[in-house]
């Protein structure tokens, strides 16, 4: 009996600290789905000019799975780095592991809306309607609030209280991990218009 009430008692530390070593994985699997997903967004103009692809041509295009490992890539590193400085100033883990839970949310939302179209900047976009996008959105920020404010979940993820200083700065480097790829859309952009004209 006590070997079993032992196994069970290092069976539910480690499930503790499945939870808390993977918290990030629930950002991913809150937005996995929805960055893949198509949201239900209408054609974009040009597209009917464009070529049809050929047959042989793969559904991922080199350049579409190099462009996604990129942004992925990226907003790692962003988060790594906002998880180290925490650490480096002393903030403590649980602090750490909020603010960098809380930027991946926001890079993954900025992906979301960024990737809507690969011609029109993400602020264009915006104002495009699409309810789908919304409740995805909505959705996401009420989780977040959960995991940040309700005593319960929080202590779940093994977070802490984020202040109004430390949301501004998981916004700004959860925005600043996808601002390159709008510079590359409008590049795009300035590169089309001076072919066409």
């Amino acid at each position: 009996r006590l070997r079993r009430r032992l196994a069970f008692g290092e069976h539910c530390h480690d499930a503790s600290r499945v939870v808390e070593a993977d918290d990030l994985i629930g950002g991913e699997l809150l937005l996995g789905e929805f960055l893949c997903a198509d949201l239900a967004e209408p054609d974009e103009a040009e597209m009917m000019t464009q070529p049809p692809r050929s047959t042989r041509e793969g559904l991922f295009s080199p350049r579409l799975l190099g462009l996604g490992f990129l942004q992925g890539l990226v907003v790692l590193a962003v988060v790594l780095a906002v998880f180290a400085v925490a650490l480096w100033r002393g903030q403590g883990e649980e602090d750490a592991r909020a603010l960098s839970f809380t930027t991946l949310i926001v890079a993954n939302l900025g992906l979301i809306l960024s990737n809507r179209s690969w011609s029109r900047s993400m602020w264009t976009m915006l104002r495009v309607p699409n309810r789908a996008l919304w409740w995805v959105v909505g959705g996401s920020l009420i989780f977040l609030t959960a995991v940040l404010y309700v005593p319960p979940i929080q202590r779940l993820f093994h977070f802490t209280t984020l202040h109004p200083g430390d949301l501004g700065i998981c916004l700004a480097c959860g925005l600043s991990s996808i601002m390159w790829f709008e510079v590359w859309k409008w590049l795009q952009r300035v590169r089309d218009m001076r072919r066409t004209s």
